[in-house]
């Protein structure tokens, strides 16, 4: 009741009595009872520190909206579009047909992009570089009257702007796509065109064929699939011009090889798959319409990452060999800082392995390739000879040999490893290449594995070496066959040593019993001797009386497929094994001895 009391006399005026009716209007507010006053809580004095800091933040925020709205209002034109226009002018000047002018998100290239003039990545998106493209091009008259001997043939076709291009090989089912452009956007491509077209293909007899649309978009979704590439989006030309207005587009300069690893990659042999199709583009890249290659972009998982950080990991040797003598860039500021210019030297590729490249896509930056190859595995081999390029199979004069890819990775793999110019020639040596731990031989067939060794050794003059590659070094594992003429093992990871042995060596590969697999078949396309031998006794997988045969077993069943690898059980080598390796190790030591001859 109080409390109601107050309330009255708070917002209520005082009245008279009843008794005098005019009391109330000649009421004066002297009269009136005073409100008392409400006390106004007293503000705490903020510090002098806190006062500036609150003054700076105000600046910081009025100076980044005045700079939008200057770039906004007044575009400034970069200095790549200034050299641009030197080259157009020039062009132009020489009675040439003058060029359309360039699409926005070409602002960093010169409108002209000749790929098949063999200056074409000198260019520079730097005004004083200008007059080395105007010297370039005033020779380009020269080059076309007398095209140099060892010319690399011609791209198919020049890929045209906002497209994708597939192209595929009939014979060993190896493909890739360019895109022209593509970016990178929350664990994501995004394609800006829908135009798509797969490049003719040379089939089995020789002749040139072309797909249909629709097996072309099986194919695109097949690399996509192989390249480990989860999600695409679709976006609008308008979409990369907002971002360029923006200057939200952090553009890769030239042509770039875009390679995405997952975990799968820790597998040596999974990361090798990808690593040889690199290669390829690498020295091939005219045939898929590429200039000289000026970006490697390497996304990898982080386990993946730290594989090829370490320098004597397998991961960063058969990296660093395939694009020696180049360094590996780690730094995602590096990165940074080296996007939108092309290479300092000529000829020489920028190899960026980031993993976290997708975290800078989800930013306010976005990844954007001018154009790029979308790179999978190889399918079988680690090689490709030269009849079995995705593409059309057309040579020419001063084409790379039948087995150019592997006697190029041989010599940038040793020149790697500080071996000099050249791999070490052949010596007189049988390796054995000893498995302790899984898919290893018992103890009596090791016996008498290493018995027919010694003799067929002893029968073509070499010496026997048997060699644990396991916890070695990528290093230690190369040296350990280098120079060999003969290398024997049974199947797995191991195996991938025949790799750094000359051309003219050979290769016996033991198979587990009922196991088939021809990834190392050739010696992995390289062109060495290769032979093998699938064990003739074994145990037989529980349930494969359920199933009608063999092979069946394998394609509907897991557990058949993993049974037959023998990555547990331990193998069984016997005397029938003995006599079919000693017949395939004489093939082996009479071709090794025809090739290099009898006095080596």
């Amino acid at each position: 009741m109080h409390f109601l009391h107050r309330l009255l006399r708070r917002y209520r005026p005082h009245q008279p009595p009843l008794h005098d009716p005019f009391q109330y209007y000649n009421h004066s507010d002297a009269d009136r009872p005073r409100r008392r006053p409400r006390r106004r809580p007293r503000r705490k004095r903020r510090s002098p520190s806190l006062r500036l800091l609150t003054a700076f933040v105000y600046l910081v925020l009025a100076a980044f909206v005045a700079r939008t709205l200057i770039r906004h209002a007044f575009p400034r034109q970069t200095t790549a579009a200034a050299a641009a226009a030197a080259a157009t002018s020039h062009t132009t000047a020489r009675s040439a047909p003058p060029s359309p002018p360039p699409h926005p998100h070409l602002a960093m290239r010169p409108p002209q992009f000749d790929s098949h003039h063999p200056n074409a990545t000198l260019t520079r998106a730097t005004e004083q570089q200008a007059s080395i493209l105007e010297h370039a091009l005033s020779e380009d008259d020269a080059v076309a009257e007398a095209p140099p001997r060892n010319a690399p043939p011609q791209p198919v076709q020049a890929l045209d702007l906002f497209s994708h291009t597939c192209f595929h090989s009939s014979h060993s089912g190896d493909a890739l796509c360019v895109h022209t452009p593509f970016c990178m956007r929350h664990d994501s491509l995004v394609y800006l065109s829908d135009k798509l077209r797969c490049a003719p293909f040379t089939d089995r007899d020789g002749v040139s064929r072309t797909l249909s649309m629709s097996r072309c978009v099986e194919l695109q979704r097949d690399v996509e699939t192989r390249a480990e590439i989860q999600n695409v989006q679709h976006k609008a030309r308008n979409w990369l011009s907002s971002l360029d207005q923006q200057r939200n587009a952090l553009w890769f300069e030239g042509d770039t090889l875009f390679l995405r690893m997952s975990r799968n990659c820790l597998s040596v042999t999974h990361f090798a798959q990808r690593i040889f199709m690199l290669h390829h583009v690498l020295q091939h890249p005219h045939r898929y319409s590429m200039n000289a290659i000026s970006n490697v972009v390497i996304t990898a998982h982080a386990d993946v990452a730290k594989k090829i950080r370490y320098s004597k990991s397998w991961h960063h040797g058969l990296l660093a060999a395939v694009v020696h003598p180049n360094p590996l860039v780690y730094s995602l500021s590096t990165i940074r800082n080296s996007v939108g210019t092309m290479p300092d030297t000529a000829g020489s590729v920028r190899v960026f392995v980031a993993p976290g490249l997708w975290d800078m896509a989800k930013g306010r930056l976005v990844p954007c390739f001018r154009r790029a190859a979308l790179l999978p595995g190889m399918r079988a081999h680690m090689f490709l000879t030269h009849d079995r390029y995705p593409g059309v199979v057309a040579p020419g004069n001063g084409s790379a040999s039948r087995y150019h890819d592997a006697d190029a990775f041989r010599t940038l793999a040793f020149r790697s490893l500080g071996y000099g110019s050249w791999p070490p020639p052949m010596q007189r040596r049988l390796v054995y290449l000893h498995r302790s731990s899984t898919r290893r031989l018992s103890a009596s067939g090791l016996e008498v594995l290493e018995k027919t060794l010694r003799e067929i050794a002893r029968r073509f003059k070499l010496r026997y070496e048997k060699v644990d590659e396991g916890g070695k070094t990528f290093p230690q594992q190369v040296s350990s066959v280098a120079g060999a003429a003969m290398v024997v093992g049974v199947h797995g990871t191991q195996m991938l040593t025949s790799l750094f042995v000359p051309r003219t060596a050979a290769v016996v590969e033991i198979l587990p019993f009922r196991y088939e697999n021809r990834m190392f078949e050739g010696g992995s396309g390289s062109g060495l001797f290769y032979a093998r031998h699938a064990l003739v006794s074994g145990e037989e997988f529980p349930q494969l009386g359920a199933y009608e045969s063999l092979e069946q077993c394998r394609r509907a069943n897991r557990e058949c497929r993993e049974w037959y690898k023998c990555d547990v059980r331990e193998l069984r080598f016997g005397a029938a094994d003995a006599a079919a390796v000693r017949s395939l190790l004489e093939r082996a030591g009479e071709y090794v001895t025809r090739k290099v001859g009898a006095t080596w």
